[in-house]
């Protein structure tokens, strides 16, 4: 996770890692590109769909989200100006955010999906079940440098 400051919300806000995608760029480049930017780290990728909008009454983006696992540092990693790398356990998450202190829908979103593709519960399953599940998956992308 990442933690930012928002102007728009006057606070800090934790979030998962992301961004827009470049001129050129495909959305696999870039969120490899995100995620070592804004965290550090590079990882094997699930895509879970480019036909989401976030907010679907006040703009047509399109939104592609990926699930990752089995992170790995970057050598050197200086984080972005502002930002703060932070490692949220999914507990911690899950109640962070039923108190109001975790506001990236989302990201919580995210997760349900992610779930449903990998048919666990991202919140209660042990994460060798997880892992398992999305060891399974024929779309993971498994290159994390991106090579």
């Amino acid at each position: 996770m990442v933690r930012q400051y928002r102007p728009n919300l006057e606070m800090k806000t934790l979030e998962t890692p992301a961004g827009g995608i470049e001129r050129g760029e495909l959305p696999l480049e870039a969120i490899r590109r995100e995620i070592m930017e804004e965290a550090g780290l590079q990882c094997a990728l699930l895509p879970l769909g480019q036909t989401f909008s976030l907010m679907m009454n006040r703009t047509n983006v399109k939104d592609h989200l990926f699930f990752g696992m089995f992170p790995e540092e970057i050598e050197n990693f200086v984080p972005e100006a502002g930002i703060e790398v932070i490692r949220v356990p999914r507990q911690e998450l899950l109640t962070l955010a039923m108190e109001g202190k975790y506001l990236q829908l989302a990201g919580l979103g995210l997760l349900q999906l992610a779930g449903g593709v990998l048919k666990v519960d991202i919140w209660q399953s042990p994460l060798n079940e997880i892992e398992k599940a999305f060891r399974a998956q024929p779309a993971v992308n498994w290159n994390p440098s991106g090579q």
